[in-house]
């Protein structure tokens, strides 16, 4: 069976407290392109940032953006499955977590659906 392959989009989402032009660097620097249009990142639209990458080299890029202060999303090439973010809770289930490292609501999980990162058990 053929491995899934991946494409990432950024949509110019950032962690909490950070802002473009702190972020923008580094994403330059991630990837590979010139300062000065980074700014086509940040339109509020999904820009496709790579694509065709196997499941490995789709997570370390998205912990790479976490790193820099950003959110992109990873999403399984069409037709070899569904996307990576989160699955909407079943109807009559309202329960949500908020991962502690990108803030983000999402239903109770062991690892957060946006950063992959793992959530932390309940104190208690």
């Amino acid at each position: 069976m053929e491995e899934p392959r991946y494409n990432v989009y950024f949509s110019g989402e950032l962690l909490t407290g950070r802002t473009p032009e702190d972020v923008g660097p580094a994403l330059a620097r991630l990837l590979d392109m010139v300062e000065e249009d980074t700014d086509l990142l940040f339109s509020g639209e999904p820009v496709m940032v790579a694509t065709d990458l196997d499941k490995e080299k789709a997570m370390a890029l998205r912990l790479a953006f976490m790193r820099a202060g950003a959110l992109c999303v990873v999403e399984k090439q069409p037709g070899t499955g569904e996307s990576e973010t989160p699955p909407p809770p079943p109807s009559g289930i309202q329960r949500t977590v908020t991962c502690p490292h990108c803030n983000k609501p999402q239903p109770p999980a062991r690892e957060c659906h946006y950063c992959g990162q793992r959530m932390k058990k309940p104190q208690g």
